[in-house]
């Protein structure tokens, strides 16, 4: 090839290269978003199943005992609050309205994609 065939390859192998390179950089942003997403996903149904857990321990201990203390750490198995590579936190405050007992069952999550809370109530009834 002589000089005149080659003129002009050089700019089009820098902006084939760029393309390329921006096109890389795009895709990894998606993964990245894609992971959060996922680890979102995965912490909020964690935390629906430990406060579900938590309800159903308030629920039976009032049916058996009648009475529920005003705060509770995590009723279930200490094993249940480390899922997935996030730790979590759950306790529940309990207030009596006459009959009832209104429980509110705090739940967070730290995990190294970041962390949230949640807060869940229920109206619990001594059967």
């Amino acid at each position: 090839m002589g000089a005149d065939e080659q003129r002009g390859y050089f700019l089009w192998e820098t902006l084939l290269l760029t393309m390329i390179l921006l096109f890389m950089t795009a895709a990894a942003g998606l993964y990245v978003q894609s992971v959060r997403l996922q680890s979102s996903g995965t912490a909020t149904a964690a935390m629906n199943f430990l406060a579900g857990t938590q309800l159903a321990y308030l629920q039976a201990e009032l049916d058996k005992t009648g009475s529920l203390p005003g705060e509770s750490a995590y009723l279930g198995q200490a094993a249940d609050l480390t899922q997935n590579r996030l730790t979590y936190e759950v306790y529940s405050r309990q207030q009596r309205q006459g009959e009832n007992v209104q429980a509110v069952v705090y739940v967070s999550w730290k995990g190294r994609g970041g962390s949230g809370s949640r807060e869940f109530s229920r109206c619990l009834v001594r059967h």
